[in-house]
C-alpha cells in the first residue's frame, strides 16, 4: 500500500514540474511578459535606494541582527514577519546589513509577482487578461513600494497568487504533490504574517463552492474525494502553522494574543472603523493614480462579475468567495485593518479589472486583430521603454546624504563607550540602524547602562524640540543643565551633549 502510494506520489511530482515548463518559450505572449517583468524590476530597483523606513529599522534592530532562535521566539511587536525575518537573519549574517542587501529578497518576490499574475489571469480568464493584469501589477504604486522595502506584505501578496494558481490546477486534476505544495505555501504565508488568513478563507470558500456545484475534473472519483483533499489540506495547514509558531506560543504568547495592536475592535465600533479603513485604503492606493484610471478599474471589476459566465473558465465566481472570506475573517478577528493589511488583494482586484476590460474590448475586431491584444501590446512596449529611461537613474545607495546619515557619520567619530544617546522613540530606530551598520555600536541606546555623558539628539519634527526633550528626560537622568552644549546641527537634526550632576 505504501509502495503504491509512493510510486503514485513520485508520478505526481514529475507531472507537477513538467507542467511548469512553458510549451512556447518565444511566443508573442512570452515576449510581452518579458518586457513587463523587466520594466517591473526597473521600477522597483529605482526605489530600493530610498531611505530606511521606521518599520524596517525597528525590524532590523529587534528581529534580524540577533540569532535565528531569537528571531523565531520573539513577537513583542507584530513587526516580526517571522518567515521573512528568518530569511533576512541569514542574509544579514552572510552578506551584511546594507539596506539594499536586506531589501533584495522582497524585491525578487515583488518581480516574481508579474509572471504569477499573468499565470493566474490566464488560468481564470484568458492570456490577454493575464498580460493586462501583469502590466497593472508592474505599475501599481503600493506593490512597487512593498517590493522595495523589507516587510512581509509582498510575500503574502505573492503567496496569495501562488495558492490560487495551485488551487485552479488542483480543481482541474488531482495531484498529491500539488496539494502538498499548496499546504507548504499557505504555511509559509501564515508564518510570514497572520493576515494570510484572509486569502486562506477566500481560497477554501472558493474550492468548497466549486466542489458543491461540481466544478472539478473527473480525475477525482467523486465530489467526496475532492472534499477529502480540501478538508485534509486545511487541517494540515493549521497543524503545520501551529508547529512553526510553537516558539512564539511558548515565549511570546501574551504578545501574540494580547498586544494592543492586535486587540479586536469592539463590536459597537467595528462597522464605522471598517468603513473608515476602507476609505483610507482607497485613498492610499489611488492617490498616485489618475482618478479616471482608478474608476476604470472598478468598472472593469464590476463587468467581470456581471459577465462571469461568459468571461471566466471557472463556474463559481471567485469574487463572491473573496467577499465571503473577508467578511468571515473580519467577524472572527475584528481587526483594526490598516491599508497594508489588504495589499494581498491588489493583484486579484487588478486581474478582475483586466478581465472586465478585456471582455469588453475583445468583442471589437479590426482586421481580425483583437483590440484587447492591441491594447496589451501597446501597453507592454510603452512600459518597457519607460523603464529603459529609468536605468541611468538606478542606484542601490541613497541618492542624497540625508540629515540622518550626516548625524550618524558625525556620531560615529564622536561617541565613546561611556556615552548614552537619548532621543524620541519614534526617531531612535533610524539612527540606531545607521550606527549599527557602520560598526560603531556599543549599546548607546541602552537606557539602563552606566554613563558618563549623555548625547541628546533632537529631531525638530511634529512639535519636537529641545525643550520637549529636556522636560522628558532631564529629571530622570539627572541632567546638569549648565553643561548642555550643542555639538553639531544637521538640518532638523540637532546634537547636544549634557553631563549628569555629580
Amino acid at each position: 500500500m505504501i509502495r503504491i502510494f509512493l510510486a503514485d506520489f513520485w508520478k505526481d511530482i514529475k507531472r507537477f514540474f513538467s507542467e511548469l515548463i512553458p510549451k512556447k518559450v518565444f511566443s508573442t505572449r512570452a515576449i510581452f511578459l518579458f518586457f513587463i517583468t523587466f520594466a517591473a524590476a526597473i521600477y522597483r530597483l529605482s526605489e530600493i535606494g530610498l531611505g530606511i523606513s521606521y518599520d524596517e529599522a525597528y525590524t532590523y534592530l529587534a528581529f534580524i541582527r540577533g540569532s535565528l532562535l531569537q528571531t523565531a521566539m520573539d513577537y513583542h511587536l507584530p513587526n516580526n514577519h517571522i518567515f521573512l525575518s528568518l530569511i533576512l537573519n541569514l542574509v544579514f549574517h552572510s552578506f551584511g546589513g546594507d539596506l539594499w542587501v536586506l531589501r533584495m529578497p522582497t524585491l525578487i518576490v515583488g518581480v516574481l509577482m508579474i509572471p504569477a499574475t499573468y499565470a493566474l489571469g490566464k488560468r481564470l480568464y484568458n492570456p490577454a487578461t493575464g498580460i493586462l493584469a501583469a502590466i497593472a501589477v508592474a505599475l501599481f504604486p503600493e506593490l512597487i513600494h512593498f517590493s522595495a522595502i523589507f516587510r512581509g506584505y509582498i510575500f503574502v501578496a505573492f503567496f496569495t497568487l501562488v495558492v490560487f494558481i495551485l488551487g485552479d490546477d488542483l480543481r482541474r486534476k488531482k495531484n498529491r504533490f500539488g496539494w502538498l505544495a499548496l499546504i507548504i505555501v499557505f504555511i509559509l504565508g501564515l508564518y510570514t504574517i497572520p493576515t494570510m488568513l484572509f486569502p486562506f478563507a477566500i481560497f477554501y470558500y472558493w474550492l468548497l463552492f466549486s466542489a458543491l456545484i461540481g466544478d472539478f475534473r473527473e480525475s477525482y472519483h467523486s465530489k467526496w474525494e475532492f472534499l477529502q483533499y480540501w478538508f485534509a489540506s486545511g487541517i494540515l495547514t493549521g497543524l503545520g502553522t501551529f508547529v512553526l509558531y510553537l516558539p512564539i506560543f511558548i515565549f511570546s504568547r501574551d504578545d501574540l494574543f494580547n498586544h494592543h495592536w492586535l486587540i479586536p475592535v469592539p463590536w459597537d465600533v467595528l462597522p464605522n472603523r471598517m468603513w473608515g479603513k476602507l476609505l483610507n485604503t482607497w485613498a492610499e492606493w489611488t492617490a498616485p493614480i489618475p482618478l479616471w484610471l482608478a474608476w476604470l478599474g472598478v468598472f472593469g471589476g464590476i463587468i467581470a462579475l456581471i459577465l462571469h459566465k461568459k468571461l471566466s473558465k471557472h463556474k463559481f465566481p471567485l469574487q463572491i468567495a473573496f467577499i465571503l472570506g473577508i467578511v468571515t475573517m473580519i467577524l472572527i478577528q475584528r481587526p483594526n485593518a490598516w491599508p497594508r493589511v489588504w495589499s494581498f488583494s491588489i493583484a486579484l482586484l487588478l486581474i478582475w479589472a483586466a478581465a472586465g476590460l478585456v471582455g469588453i474590448l475583445g468583442k471589437l475586431k479590426i482586421r481580425q486583430i483583437s483590440v484587447a491584444w492591441l491594447l496589451v501590446g501597446v501597453a507592454s512596449v510603452t512600459l518597457f521603454f519607460g523603464a529603459v529611461q529609468l536605468i541611468p537613474q538606478l542606484s542601490i545607495y541613497p541618492t542624497e546624504n540625508s540629515n540622518l546619515e550626516s548625524s550618524a557619520d558625525f556620531l560615529t567619530k564622536e561617541l565613546d563607550s561611556g556615552d548614552m544617546i537619548l532621543m524620541d522613540g519614534s526617531h531612535a530606530p533610524f539612527l540606531e540602524y545607521h550606527l549599527y551598520i557602520q560598526g560603531d555600536y556599543d549599546g548607546y541606546f541602552n537606557r539602563e547602562k552606566e554613563y558618563q555623558r549623555i548625547i541628546l539628539v533632537v529631531v525638530e519634527k511634529n512639535g519636537e524640540n529641545l525643550d520637549v526633550l529636556l522636560r522628558k528626560f532631564s529629571e530622570r537622568y539627572n541632567f546638569d543643565i549648565d553643561t548642555l552644549k550643542m555639538l553639531r546641527n544637521f538640518g532638523n537634526y540637532q546634537i547636544y551633549e549634557v553631563f549628569p550632576v555629580e
